[in-house]
């Protein structure tokens, strides 16, 4: 049984990245065609092309990650997301939005703790409690 405080901070973490998550998929989806300048960063970095499934990512992990049959898959996949998005910024040498993602990361993890402690129980090799 979760401490109500855990059960806060899982909350907190969530509504963290899922704000986080819709802010970037309006900028994808909606500035990146309006605005001439952000226009060009998505050039410059070569994700213009893709930044309509980017944006459907940004919308539908965290839709998936509130249901709760699919939130594991789902935190797997943000994972996933959140990590590319790290890759990028590292080969392409834009060191300026790096804390950012590992800050993400860093929720991401605290997610998976506080939200899903059948992946840490798995990990450990203990029993799954039933939920």
């Amino acid at each position: 049984m979760k401490s109500r405080a855990i059960q806060i901070l899982g909350l907190i973490a969530a509504a963290f990245v899922t704000i986080l998550m819709l802010v970037s998929a309006v900028m994808k989806g909606v500035v990146a065609d309006a605005n001439p300048e952000v226009q060009a960063q998505f050039v410059a970095r070569g994700l213009f092309h893709i930044r309509y499934g980017l944006a459907f990512a940004g919308l539908a992990l965290p839709a998936l990650y509130w249901y709760r049959r699919t939130s594991t898959l789902a935190l797997v996949l943000l994972i996933g997301y959140w990590a590319g998005a790290t890759a990028t910024n590292l080969t392409q040498q834009n060191y300026a939005e790096l804390p950012g993602n590992l800050g993400v990361l860093a929720w991401l993890a605290v997610l998976s703790a506080t939200r899903h402690p059948e992946i840490w129980a798995r990990f450990r090799g203990r029993p799954v409690e039933a939920t």
